[in-house]
């Protein structure tokens, strides 16, 4: 628990609890509004205001002795007028006595009910029984619980049970793999464990549940769920309602002047095109999916299907350069290229998709013809991107003769985790860190240091760096390009590296190993050490470029880019009119603005209960 300057709990202390007291936990609601609307001067000097990060984020303390006035009474009434959860307890010597307990009406949730139990019924092969129980099982008690404690996420949260539901009828009718839904089962059940866990611990009757995040186990943490779970509603909203993913596959439908691959290689006026708004208008009416979010300790930044984590430590450094949650914008970039590769990048297990993948890039293509249209055009330039990473890797030339089905299926599961890495880096970067290079290298390197056994990796977060930043100089020549980013990069890198602290550690090592190719210690110019190693260093950086061209030119957008940073309310940047640290009710537009603008060097489990609390209680929806 926190303290609150003004109730006798700015500094702590510790209390023996001794005579008569009265605690009462109140919540989830806005602290500003019960000190707004509750005459707590009533209660004595003896009062006692804290706030948590629990779903009861606000706890009162008043000596019995000290005040005539009935304060239970003055908060059960307050809380029952706002349909709040309120539980009360008297303390005598220490132990707690007689409890008084209060639940909040939610939204009605007996259809979703009916429709788990009608899906738990249905006969499923023994490989996927227990975990489709265990979903059905967990959904519920989640939905359930959502409705009295979570009513203002409530929609979003049975939504995303209701289509995942429905994703396990379409294994049922034959549209999905077993071994796909069996993984994805598995995901979905730890989130909504984990998110259940977290969220609905220390929930009335406090005394009968506990948070297995042990520094939280009394009220758990429910206000950073609802804070992280705000956060991600606002970006996958943001990038769901542009339908990016259907755009891409209406693209054949654009066949106006489609550009060849040397075009989008080298026409400069192309990467200004603005190519989404170039297809018809998609079906608007889509829904889009609401992701289940949570914390871990163990998967840190992670996201699968449905389901998005953030590391345990965000909790107490949601603005630290270390674990904050902007970084998670790269997981929903994850989730969001997996829709977009679904509709463009080519699946093995179809000849029809395999014969067009060796169409386009056999020799013959191109200059005899040039793509048909657009989706064809980005087709092109995803496979050249795919055979040269190939070709990076290999000390001998690829014939074109070689080009066969048995080639093409071995490189497109070889590289596709790689070209989606690069398409996901450089999307994270053009449209989450508005192309701010030193500010995306600092909150990309700072927030792997809390990232536990990735150091065999290093050289590809070097590689996959390199080529998100240079999409801010694609019109450069490429010789200035590449000594542009190099050095960019290497000066940021030591800025972190100098910190010298635990989460410096990478930065540290990925300097070591560029310092095996040149001489990182030059700022004026690039030196190599070893001219083999630095021009292989120097062709598996170009040919990242494939997948960076291919992001700018099809996936950006710069009238979708503004969507992401506005800010609807008059007066500038928002965090220039919140004071920090300070409880008001000044509404928030824009929670990644938020994020960006509160970042601090420094790790402040205050400010990051604070910036918590902002997301949670304070974030204007209708404008959001």
């Amino acid at each position: 628990m926190w303290g609150v300057d003004g109730f006798s709990t700015a500094r702590p202390t510790a209390d023996s609890f001794e005579g008569s007291a009265r605690i009462v936990f109140l919540g989830p609601v806005s602290p500003v509004k019960v000190t707004r609307d509750i005459n707590l001067s009533q209660l004595g000097k003896s009062f006692k205001l804290w706030i948590t990060q629990g779903n009861f984020n606000v706890v009162a303390k008043w000596d019995c002795e000290a005040s005539n006035l009935d304060g239970v009474k003055l908060f059960s009434k307050y809380a029952e007028s706002r349909n709040i959860p309120f539980e009360s307890w008297e303390v005598k010597n220490g132990l707690v006595q007689n409890k008084i307990e209060s639940w909040s009406n939610g939204p009605d949730y007996s259809r979703a009910l009916k429709n788990l139990k009608k899906l738990s019924a249905r006969r499923f092969p023994f490989e996927i029984r227990a975990h489709v129980q265990e979903y059905c099982t967990l959904a519920s008690s989640t939905i359930a619980r959502s409705s009295a404690y979570a009513e203002g996420i409530f929609c979003e949260i049975e939504l995303a049970i209701q289509i995942f539901a429905e994703r396990v009828q379409d294994y049922l009718e034959g549209k999905v793999q077993a071994l796909e839904i069996q993984a994805e089962l598995i995901s979905m059940n730890a989130a909504l464990s984990r998110f259940a866990s977290q969220a609905f611990s220390g929930t009335t009757p406090i005394s009968a549940t506990e948070c297995h995040f042990w520094i939280h186990s009394l009220l758990g943490t429910g206000t950073a769920n609802r804070a992280l779970h705000e956060f991600v509603n606002f970006v996958s909203n943001k990038i769901g309602d542009e339908r990016i993913p259907q755009r891409i596959a209406l693209l054949p439908e654009v066949t106006n002047a489609a550009p060849s691959f040397d075009e989008m290689m080298t026409d400069k006026a192309l990467l200004d095109e603005d190519v989404l708004a170039m297809t018809p208008p998609p079906n608007a009416e889509a829904r889009v999916s609401p992701l289940v979010s949570y914390f871990s300790g163990r998967d840190g930044y992670s996201s699968h299907l449905q389901t998005v984590s953030a590391p345990l430590t965000a909790i107490s450094e949601a603005n630290s350069y270390g674990t904050n949650l902007l970084t998670v914008t790269h997981e929903l970039g994850h989730v969001f290229t997996r829709a977009v590769f679904a509709e463009l990048y080519p699946n093995a297990e179809i000849q029809d998709e395999i014969e067009n993948a060796l169409r386009i890039i056999s020799p013959d293509f191109e200059p005899n013809r040039r793509p048909g249209n657009w989706h064809e055009a980005a087709l092109k330039l995803m496979l050249e991107g795919v055979v040269s990473l190939e070709q990076a890797e290999r000390d001998d030339a690829i014939d074109p003769e070689d080009h066969n089905e048995d080639f093409m299926k071995y490189i497109l599961a070889a590289w596709r985790k790689e070209a989606q890495e690069i398409v996901v880096h450089t999307f994270d970067f053009l449209y989450f860190y508005k192309d701010n290079i030193e500010f995306y290298i600092e909150s990309l390197w700072h927030s792997w240091g809390a990232i536990y056994g990735i150091g065999d990796r290093v050289s590809e977060y070097i590689l996959r760096t390199l080529a998100a930043i240079s999409s801010n100089y694609l019109k450069e020549d490429p010789e200035k390009r590449f000594e542009i980013v190099l050095h960019s990069f290497v000066s940021t890198l030591n800025n972190i590296a100098s910190e010298n602290t635990v989460r410096s550690g990478y930065a540290k090592q990925a300097l070591a190993e560029l310092d095996q190719i040149f001489e990182i210690s030059n700022p004026r110019r690039i030196v190599p050490k070893s001219t083999e190693e630095f021009e292989k260093f120097k062709q598996r950086y170009n040919v990242r470029l494939y997948f960076v061209r291919l992001t700018h030119i099809f996936l950006y957008s710069d009238t979708v880019s503004a969507t992401f940073y506005g800010d609807s309310y008059v007066g500038g940047s928002e965090s220039k009119r919140l004071a920090k640290l300070r409880l008001d009710e000044k509404t928030i537009s824009n929670p990644i603005r938020l994020l960006r603008d509160t970042l601090s060097k420094e790790t402040s489990e205050a400010e990051s209960l604070w910036v918590l609390t902002k997301l949670a209680f304070n974030l204007d929806r209708g404008r959001a």
